[in-house]
């Protein structure tokens, strides 16, 4: 399953087809096991997370939810997300991945923006992650991760650098965060 995500081609439509959805749904309802299908199946895995687009899965996961949700408070969670990690049936790593992919889906900038505050703040910065993924998503959407790192954490990216990092090193990762107006003071 991981050799499959990581040969998988850019995404293919960022158009969303109900068609497509419903059909996933109804695979996966007239499961036995449902969610805990995927883990078992790898079709059923290449048809939900390698043939589809994000916003496809996207669609995908809102609608699960939206025809899981029961006017009964007290009962179990059924949403997607919940039925994946309270499954005990579903290997660790194949969990890990669907959830991993699951956040991805949603939201790829505060995915990225997470993985920068975690390099960022602890005992020691991580400087390769943060080369990773300053230059990998320079010219893809460095700026949309930017202001999700400002609006979850609510400071600014280049501010959280600057108290880990220095020099050189630091005017380069300024000059990829804001490569027309840098300050002066860096």
């Amino acid at each position: 399953m991981l050799q499959q995500l990581l040969l998988r081609a850019k995404d293919p439509e960022p158009n969303v087809d109900m068609g497509q959805v419903e059909k996933l749904l109804d695979r996966l309802k007239s499961s036995d096991n449902g969610v805990e299908e995927i883990g078992r199946n790898s079709d059923l895995f290449n048809q939900i997370f390698i043939s589809q687009s994000l916003s496809q899965i996207r669609a995908l996961v809102d609608r699960f939810d939206a025809l899981a949700v029961t006017p009964d408070v007290e009962s179990k969670p059924k949403d997607f997300e919940s039925l994946v990690r309270k499954s005990s049936n579903l290997h660790s790593d194949v969990r890990h991945m669907i959830l991993l992919y699951l956040k991805i889906s949603q939201n790829v900038q505060l995915y990225f923006a997470e993985k920068l505050h975690e390099a960022v703040s602890g005992n020691r910065a991580d400087h390769v992650a943060i080369i990773r993924i300053l230059v990998m998503r320079s010219e893809i959407d460095l700026y949309d991760i930017c202001q999700e790192y400002k609006r979850k954490y609510g400071r600014h990216l280049s501010l959280d650098l600057k108290t880990t990092c220095s020099g050189d090193f630091l005017r380069l990762l300024i000059q990829l965060l804001h490569p027309i107006d840098t300050p002066e003071d860096f």
